[in-house]
């Protein structure tokens, strides 16, 4: 069995990116899941049979698939491949950092961020290794005018959400490095990964779970941090994975591989690597760009829609500060169940609020028939 080649040398037309993918034409909820494509579905079925036959070209082929995912989020993370590694999810790479941090460290965070991004370092304040400070109201955005309010010299480091789960928002990480200067930055980045471009290089730690926007499914993910962080966090969470001479069980002295792989706990899954590759080679093959502007239009088709019938967006954050998620406010809480009812994939926040997400292969027709039947016309 031949390995497979790398998408990331075609480019795709809108078209062909288009058919790549099936999800129902009523899923408008890529912030909680983003469905699959077929050739991410053909590569997991082809990696799995890999590990059925478990001939030497097929350990080959299996052990090629971690540097292709690390290669693609190279090019697209602008990190460098050592200082990336593979992550079976957002919250507990998010753990991994909060623990490794010098003791006596002191963060900020949001306090009502994704509850990911606020319970690991409250368990580590727990834990007296780090001091924390929580700040902000419901749906308020972390901002750089939140930050200078609250930080002083007690504070280390800084943990936000790159787009808020709630309301949308998008951060702007020029101006929050600005506001916070040299500062640990750690930035959540699922909501954004694949979805925005961005100067991913402005943080000192970017995490992404891969089963949203860039739309790889479950288990997959990576984390990337600058050469600063590498030197100040520890891998106190890692396991042999994250260790040199992992077999030589004779040595007491086992150090930390150099890099970002001194965090793992144990081997990469290649098959989940290479779905993570081929999604992204997809977002390359296509463009970023092209991704980023189709979920914009889609956001201001939406925008229009709702308010041709009377709807209000929430809170209706400028282009620059928005990415996939829209919040509708419904005047009549019935009207979200007509919506389900109806066969439509959203996140209901409260009884009378809806949060719609929106990929680049998102249909305007559903987008019409989604307003028209919370509208009741």
């Amino acid at each position: 069995m031949s390995a497979l080649p790398p998408v990331a040398a075609m480019t795709l037309s809108p078209e062909e990116y288009e058919r790549a993918f099936i999800e129902d034409e009523r899923y408008l909820n890529f912030a909680s899941l983003g469905p699959i494509s077929e050739p991410v579905v053909a590569t997991g079925e082809r990696l799995l049979r890999a590990t059925a036959t478990a001939r030497p070209d097929d350990a080959a082929m299996l052990s090629a698939q971690v540097p292709r995912a690390l290669a693609v989020l190279s090019r697209l993370s602008g990190f460098s491949q050592s200082n990336i590694t593979l992550v079976s999810n957002t919250s507990s790479a998010l753990v991994q950092v909060a623990l490794g941090l010098p003791s006596g460290t002191g963060v900020f965070s949001g306090r009502y961020q994704f509850p990911a991004n606020v319970l690991p370092w409250r368990n580590a304040a727990e834990t007296g290794r780090i001091s924390l400070r929580l700040a902000g109201a419901p749906d308020e955005p972390v901002t750089p005018e939140l930050l200078r309010a609250h930080l002083d010299a007690s504070c280390d480091a800084v943990a936000i959400s790159h787009v808020d789960f709630r309301t949308g928002y998008r951060a702007d990480l020029a101006r929050i490095r600005e506001a916070i200067g040299n500062r640990l930055l750690i930035v959540d980045a699922i909501q954004a990964f694949g979805a925005v471009e961005e100067d991913w290089t402005l943080a000192d730690v970017v995490i992404a779970g891969g089963q949203k926007w860039m739309r790889a499914g479950q288990g997959t993910g990576f984390m990337a941090l600058s050469d600063r962080a590498l030197d100040r966090i520890r891998p106190l969470a890692a396991n042999w994975g994250g260790i040199a001479d992992s077999l030589d069980i004779r040595r007491d002295d086992q150090s930390p591989l150099p890099g970002a792989g001194r965090f793992d706990s144990t081997r990469p899954s290649p098959v989940l690597a290479a779905c993570l590759a081929q999604a992204l080679e997809l977002v390359e093959g296509v463009g970023l760009h092209w991704i980023t502007s189709r979920i914009q239009s889609r956001y201001e088709y939406l925008a229009e829609a709702a308010s041709r019938r009377g709807l209000r967006l929430l809170p209706g954050w400028p282009a620059e500060q928005r990415a996939g998620i829209a919040v509708i406010e419904a005047a009549d809480p019935r009207a979200v169940n007509r919506l389900l009812h109806a066969g439509f994939t959203v996140t209901v926040h409260d009884t009378n609020r809806v949060r719609v997400s929106l990929h680049a292969t998102t249909r305007t027709a559903a987008i019409d028939e989604a307003v028209e039947v919370l509208t009741g016309t």
